[in-house]
């Protein structure tokens, strides 16, 4: 590791035993007072065990393991164990002590704590903010040609940046001791791979996810992958394989952590499930509710504990620290060995881009996928067009002049190169990002939306990008008729910048003419400007929502009481689409089971 890493992650470590310390004690001394109980005692050593062991502070480890093995047995405060506990927390703290209390002068200052559930941190609101102020000062400075505006505004977008988010591999700094420390102490061998689609991520998070890493990863070597000869046996390689992946879904950050072992031992979950007496039967259980179980605590499918596991207290600290970021947690499907999946909410992210334009349209080229750009110096007929795997049309005044080469991933043990042709390159820049949701007609590359010179943007993840390797190949629409650009005329309003998006993506490449608002009440000012064809309208807005725009639109005191329109909301639900039913909607679709040829359907027959 190099000598900024081992700083970094000393950092890291310093910051999260300080605030997790603080914690343990804060509890023990309302545990004194009988205003509480010592499980979050419990879960925090056992994470704070899982840090020291990265850092390889071994005996900072045993005295938390030695604690915890107190906290297993009933407690007063006036008994004798208690006062035991006591004196090794005290010990643990010295034992830390000067990693903790070392320099500081480089560490990014305290994080405010993450608000209650539903709300996002001061940090990210302010970083919301900056965004929007530099976006302003930019469509003004430049006429007024005032560059030390422009120059300040965009010093403080940096030093906002720097405070709201981390580097991202500072949340998989110390991994690989863990993977070896815990494997090598069950005799095992394994291989670690860590990814993520995006540079930074949210201080807010770095801590909370950092600690369900440790304990992730250790259950993955210790309860998922087999032993060599067990492998062998089974036809594997006797290395096993335990990926780590960071990826924006919808408005969730995902953290997925999959081990190719055995996956859960459901036997063994049943005979300690039958143990407890429980009124509902183990037949009677979905496989979801029986692996879920693994997230009490004291569960375990070890007969023994040791250092690294078996006290059913790992998974259960991983679900705390993930509901505090009010996040959940849980067992994803796979073929093969077990996969465990975090997602906590993030309404936007920051990703190192490449500016490319194809097409005719600006894409952002996370970097991370990138092995190089090159120019393109003759004719690459077996190379794709980027901007023809999102379903544009390619310009003839437009000939590409640049290769973007990244690495795409066969097999296990091979690789083959693999590119796509771009006209135009126009640097790299961090990129203040909106998650996109899922949507059927969209390549999965696309990771998400972003505002670049007062134009959205896809921002793209290159090895996830699949296409036909014929150039000439264009992906076209086969189900409605393309109409004139003078022609049919659309108002979109949703307050969700990515909605927006998808919408105006799709209406425009169908040849509609599309205007935004962003609320009920921002469309009925475009309404009283201009005349449209067709409103496709979200349901939940501030200010004026859909229902009550609805309301007025059928009014006497609208312009345009018949106008076609669609009400296009995430809840699906009978009552909303019975109310704008009654209201006067004239379709109602639901966001989580769009399909882009059956809106353009929809929108086709309405006008």
């Amino acid at each position: 590791m190099s000598r900024s890493n081992e700083a970094s992650l000393q950092q890291l470590f310093a910051s999260e035993t300080r605030k997790r310390l603080e914690l343990v004690f804060n509890t023990v001394e309302e545990f004194k007072k009988g205003n509480s109980d010592l499980t979050p005692v419990k879960t925090t050593l056992h994470t704070l065990k899982g840090s020291a062991n990265m850092m390889g502070l071994e005996e900072a480890a045993r005295k938390a393991h030695e604690a915890e093995e107190i906290l297993g047995s009933p407690l007063t405060p006036h008994s004798p164990e208690f006062a035991r506990l006591e004196r090794l927390l005290g010990e643990l703290q010295e034992l830390i002590g000067e990693t903790v209390a070392g320099p500081r002068e480089s560490a990014p200052a305290p994080m405010p704590a993450v608000e209650s559930a539903g709300s996002i941190s001061i940090l990210q609101r302010l970083l919301s903010t900056v965004a929007k102020l530099e976006t302003l000062v930019k469509a003004t400075a430049e006429k007024k040609k005032e560059p030390v505006v422009e120059s300040e505004v965009r010093r403080l977008r940096e030093l906002t940046f720097q405070t709201v988010f981390a580097p991202v591999h500072q949340l998989f700094l110390g991994l690989d001791s863990v993977v070896q420390s815990v494997s090598a102490s069950h005799s095992k061998k394994v291989s670690l791979h860590c990814r993520a689609s995006t540079d930074q991520i949210l201080r807010d998070y770095l801590t909370e996810l950092r600690g369900a890493l440790v304990h992730l990863v250790s259950n993955s070597v210790v309860h998922g992958i087999e032993t060599p000869q067990a492998r062998i046996e089974r036809g594997k390689d006797p290395q096993g394989l335990l990926t780590v992946e960071l990826f924006q879904d919808e408005r969730f950050i995902c953290l997925e952590v999959h081990d190719d072992g055995g996956g859960v031992n459901l036997d063994k979950l049943r005979r300690s499930y039958e143990k407890e007496n429980r009124p509902q039967s183990w037949e009677a259980l979905e496989l979801e509710e029986k692996v879920n179980l693994l997230f009490e605590t004291g569960r375990s499918l070890r007969d023994t504990a040791d250092h690294h596991a078996g006290r059913g207290v790992g998974l259960a600290a991983v679900r705390e620290s993930v509901h505090r970021l009010n996040g959940r947690v849980f067992f994803k499907p796979v073929d093969q060995g077990t996969c465990l999946r975090i997602e906590v909410p993030s309404p936007f992210f920051l990703s190192r881009c490449l500016i490319a334009r194809s097409c005719g349209k600006v894409f952002g080229l996370a970097t991370s996928s990138i092995e190089k750009v090159e120019v393109l110096e003759s004719e690459e007929p077996t190379l794709p067009i980027l901007g023809l795997a999102f379903g544009y049309e390619s310009q003839e005044a437009e000939r590409p002049h640049y290769i973007v080469w990244c690495q795409d991933e066969v097999s296990a043990k091979k690789s083959v190169r693999k590119g796509f042709l771009i006209s135009d390159c126009q640097g790299i820049s961090e990129i203040l990002g909106y998650a996109l949701p899922s949507v059927s007609h969209l390549s999965p590359s696309a990771f998400g939306v972003a505002s670049w010179n007062a134009e959205t943007i896809f921002l793209v993840d290159l090895e996830d990008l699949r296409m036909e390797t014929n150039p000439a190949r264009r992906v076209t629409q086969k189900y409605v008729p393309r109409v004139e650009e003078d022609g049919k005329r659309v108002l979109v309003v949703d307050d969700s910048v990515t909605t927006r998006t998808i919408l105006l993506d799709v209406l425009k490449r169908n040849g509609y003419s599309v205007e935004q608002a962003v609320d009920g009440l921002d469309a009925q000012a475009k309404l009283a400007e201009q005349s449209f064809d067709l409103i496709v309208c979200d349901l939940e807005m501030p200010n004026l929502n859909g229902l009550e725009f609805l309301e007025w639109l059928r009014s006497e005191q609208s312009p345009y009481p018949s106008l076609p329109f669609v009400l296009f909301t995430s809840r699906d639900d009978y009552d909303s689409f019975q109310k704008a039913r009654l209201l006067g909607a004239d379709r109602c679709l639901g966001k989580g089971d769009f399909q882009e040829a059956k809106f353009l359907q929809i929108v086709s027959r309405l006008l």
